[in-house]
C-alpha cells in the first residue's frame, strides 16, 4: 500500500464521502413511495405485526390486514418497523439510518475486494 493511501485514510475517505453525497437527504421529507412504505404504513407501528412482515409486499394498501405489491421485501419491512418504534415517523431518522448501512456496505466491499484483488488503489477506486 503507498504512504498516501493508508486503510484507516481510506475507510475515513469513504465514510466522509458517503455523507457528503448523501447529505441532502437528511433534510429531505418523505417523498413519492416513502408514504406507502412508511409515513402511512400503520402495520409498521408495531412490532406485533411482525408476521404480516413475512406475508406479502411491501407497501401499506389502505387496510391493515395486508401489505401489497409486488415486492417481498420482509427484512426492509421489519427494518421500517424497528425505526419507526425507536424515533417514530421521522424522515431524518430513516435516511441517517440507511445512509450508515449504505456506509457500512460499501466498507464491506472494500474488504472484500481488497482480499480478491490484492491492489489497494483499484479496490478503493471500485468500492
Amino acid at each position: 500500500m503507498k504512504r498516501y493511501l493508508t486503510l484507516p485514510g481510506v475507510v475515513i475517505s469513504i465514510i466522509l464521502l458517503g455523507f457528503l453525497c448523501y447529505l441532502p437527504a437528511l433534510k429531505a421529507p418523505f417523498f413519492v413511495d416513502d408514504f406507502g412504505l412508511v409515513a402511512n404504513n400503520t402495520i409498521i407501528r408495531s412490532l406485533h405485526n411482525i408476521h404480516i412482515f413475512f406475508g406479502g409486499g411491501t407497501f401499506y394498501g389502505g387496510n391493515s390486514v395486508k401489505l401489497v405489491g409486488s415486492f417481498y421485501r420482509p427484512l426492509t419491512v421489519l427494518y421500517y418497523a424497528v425505526v419507526y418504534h425507536f424515533f417514530g415517523n421521522s424522515p431524518f431518522h430513516f435516511h441517517i439510518i440507511y445512509i450508515i448501512f449504505h456506509i457500512i456496505n460499501t466498507l464491506l466491499v472494500l474488504y472484500v475486494l481488497r482480499r480478491f484483488l490484492k491492489n489497494n488503489l483499484l479496490s478503493y477506486l471500485l468500492a
